[in-house]
Formats: C-alpha cells, sequence, structure tokens
C-alpha cells in the first residue's frame, strides 16, 4: 500500500520503505506488531516534503471514507484525535524529561476545534445564521452528524485556528531539525 503513496507523500520509494519501517517500530507501542493505519498516515504525510496546506487535506482525505472529497463532524473528530496520537507517539520516544513531552489533547478539546471548524464554515453558508446560533449554543442540540463539509474549505479553516498552526508547524520544523529522520535520495543509495 505505501509504494503507491510515493508521489502523494512526494518522498521516493526507497526512502518511503526507511521511513515506513522507523515509524511503524516508533508507533508500535505496546509491540505486538499492529498499529493504527490512520495515525501511521497521518504521521508519514506530516513529515514527507509536502506542503503544510497539502499536509493537512491528505491528513483529513484519509477520513473521507466516503470519497466524497467532505467530511463530517465525526469524521473530523476521529481525523484531528488520530494525527494527534499518531505524532504524540513519534515525539515521545526521543524525549527524555516529561516537561518536553507531548501531551495529547482532550477529547472534548479535539470537539471543540472541530466543532468551532463547522461553526466557521456555517457563517459563510447560505443556509443563513440559524444552524450556526444553534451550533454555537452546543452541538449537542444540533446534529452535526447531517452535515458535511468540503476538505479543501476544511483545511483552510483549521489553518485559521492557532492550535492546529502550532502542531503542524512544531512537527514540521520537528521533522526537519529533530530526531525524526529525513533522507534524501542519495543517503538511501
Amino acid at each position: 500500500m505505501l509504494t503507491d503513496l510515493h508521489d502523494d507523500l512526494q518522498l521516493a520509494p526507497d526512502v518511503l520503505k526507511i521511513l515506513s519501517r522507523t515509524y511503524f517500530e516508533v508507533m508500535d507501542t505496546d509491540r505486538n506488531g499492529l498499529i493504527d493505519g490512520l495515525e501511521f498516515l497521518a504521521v508519514m504525510a506530516i513529515c514527507s516534503g509536502m506542503k503544510k496546506t497539502e499536509i493537512v487535506e491528505f491528513g483529513l482525505s484519509l477520513f473521507d471514507f466516503n470519497n466524497i472529497a467532505e467530511l463530517s463532524y465525526d469524521e473530523l473528530v476521529l481525523a484531528l484525535k488520530s494525527a494527534c496520537s499518531g505524532l504524540c507517539k513519534v515525539h515521545n520516544p526521543t524525549i527524555k524529561t516529561s516537561r518536553e513531552r507531548l501531551v495529547m489533547p482532550s477529547d472534548k478539546r479535539l470537539e471543540e476545534i472541530a466543532s468551532e471548524t463547522f461553526q466557521k464554515l456555517s457563517n459563510g453558508s447560505d443556509r443563513g445564521t440559524e444552524s450556526s446560533k444553534v451550533l454555537r449554543t452546543t452541538h449537542a442540540t444540533y446534529d452535526l452528524s447531517l452535515e458535511r463539509k468540503n476538505i479543501k474549505e476544511l483545511t483552510a479553516t483549521l489553518l485559521t485556528i492557532p492550535e492546529i498552526c502550532s502542531w503542524v508547524n512544531f512537527f514540521c520544523n520537528y521533522a526537519e531539525k529533530r530526531e525524526i529522520p529525513i533522507y534524501t535520495d542519495e543517503e538511501v543509495k
């Protein structure tokens, strides 16, 4: 499966093979030979050669189970949870002190981010402000699962949220400057 992704991730096939093996070992936290595939792909994306917008869009597209370039609220929450979980797994084993360890955002916070994202997109829609008012009160009174949002619009909106920007920036810089191995084609040969 990963060999088909080298173009999307903008990595040479040999580079992708080395990174895959390395990240698999790091993410197999219980050492049972199994990992969450969507977490793994999200981590591969952020450590790839893609631009930040492409990284977020690729990560969201992993959760487009209907293949319609749109996500529901639940799919967005799942995407956020999987990406954060995978990134914490990759970062934390290299850290010696607990002060530097990443803490996974709470489920509540990730749900708030997803709700905020849907709200921002609903404010701009021609459905009027009625759905926006309901979203502001609580997502429990409004069935967010009925709504779907375009992945490109979700990407653009997520990248306006400071927490999301800081995670993307941190890991893009982390991958370039820290312990996450980035290999060039020449280093693989």
